[in-house]
């Protein structure tokens, strides 16, 4: 899977995908499927791209099934952001939100490459959070920022000023580890799983 800039190998022994949001579509940026991982059976999730609405709605319905069998969830995220001017995908969104929120299995959330605005945290409201090191993670795109403060020649210096980097996120509390590598991956999901449930994110 070509993400980051890099060829990255996702750690599943075994991968049965899961298709269509049962509404109208199947959006591939967003991959669902039962998978094994260093012996763990999982529901995974990947979103590499701008996912679309059915995309939101296609793991929504996966999480659920995780819930229904008692699946950790794993999701992988490298997106710089939902796909734009979408219909639906804000509430679509929301409503990853608030099942990920209650969710009553373990939720571990690997970031990539970026994670930028909702069309990341649609599928990161997790219990344990890992970033490899060339990751970006941030509330908005320093591309979408500049776009806003109509400073399209400021990327850069905005990019600095919204502390993106992995070190900049565990320093504020966003994530739980810095992976020092994609081996690392397995190690940080199987421990995160045996750790279980956050209080902090099913009760608000």
């Amino acid at each position: 899977m070509r993400t980051a800039g890099l060829t990255i190998n996702l750690p599943y022994s075994s991968f049965m995908e899961l298709h269509g949001d049962r509404v109208n579509s199947d959006d591939k940026t967003i991959r669902c499927g039962f998978a094994t991982v260093s012996g763990q059976r999982v529901m995974a999730i990947s979103c590499i791209g701008s996912a679309r609405t059915g995309g939101y709605r296609k793991a929504h319905r996966c999480m659920g099934l995780a819930a229904k069998f008692n699946l950790p969830v794993v999701t992988f995220i490298d997106t710089p952001g939902a796909w734009p001017i979408e219909a639906g995908i804000s509430y679509a969104i929301a409503q990853n939100l608030r099942l990920m929120a209650f969710l009553p299995v373990p939720i571990v959330s690997i970031v990539l490459g970026k994670a930028y605005s909702g069309g990341a945290l649609g599928l990161m409201v997790a219990d344990h959070i890992g970033m490899l090191p060339a990751g970006e993670y941030s509330v908005i795109s320093p591309k979408g920022c500049a776009a806003v403060l109509k400073a399209p020649n400021e990327e850069e210096r905005i990019r600095k000023a919204l502390k993106v980097t992995p070190k900049d996120a565990l320093r504020f509390g966003a994530i739980d580890h810095i992976l020092s590598d994609e081996a690392e991956i397995p190690e940080f999901i199987i421990k995160s799983i045996r750790q279980g449930i956050k209080l902090s994110r099913v009760r608000f």
